[in-house]
């Protein structure tokens, strides 16, 4: 593909086959490289919320990719940090959607990943009220339901919290239930259920 841009400058959507070669093996530097020359190409009409997730999904990979070696915690931070917004503009450009707001759930977990801040908790009560406007049992509902339901568990041991454990117990079993009537058979959410009674 490269060799093939050289050779043509003119195809510029081969961009995006190298982008994607680049994601396949997590050299997520180069597939974000790659994807940006695709997506400057573009006319702005073409330029669409569609493809702008693409760049979230990148960033999101990179903040999350596993090689501690391929990239330092600052760059996973600042890579997370990329996808955040980048998935901020999407949830403006497609307010109707739960895709926006439950990616920038996944960013903001990945940047508080022992719930200490509740990063992700606004975002995922967000994606919830909004299938759940829509009636929607949607699977990213459980996982919606996951975070809040061990936000709201980790806050009943939280000393600083004592005066709202029993609220904060209560919405935890609140969720954890949820999960039951969407999945009856999800083990977490029994476990946590158990622990909690």
């Amino acid at each position: 593909y490269e060799k093939a841009v050289k050779m043509d400058p003119t195809k510029t959507d081969l961009f995006k086959n190298i982008s994607s070669a680049y994601e396949q093996k997590n050299d997520y530097k180069k597939a974000i490289s790659a994807y940006q020359k695709y997506y400057a190409s573009l006319d702005k009409e073409k330029q669409t919320p569609d493809l702008q997730f693409q760049f979230g999904r990148l960033y999101y990979g990179a903040g999350t990719q596993p090689d501690s070696l391929a990239i330092t915690v600052e760059e996973r931070k600042q890579a997370l940090m990329s996808a955040d917004s980048t998935f901020h503009a999407i949830a403006e450009a497609a307010p109707d959607s739960y895709l926006g707001n439950f990616w920038r759930a996944r960013a903001n977990s990945a940047l508080d990943p022992e719930t200490t801040q509740g990063l992700a908790k606004p975002f995922y009560e967000e994606v919830a009220a909004l299938l759940e406007s829509k009636n929607d049992p949607h699977s990213a509902l459980v996982e919606c339901y996951s975070y809040l339901g061990y936000y709201y568990l980790l806050a009943i041991e939280n000393p600083a919290l004592k005066a709202e454990a029993k609220a904060n117990k209560d919405k935890s079993i609140e969720y954890w239930s949820k999960i039951l009537a969407i999945d009856p058979a999800n083990a977490t959410a029994k476990r946590a259920l158990d622990g909690i009674k």
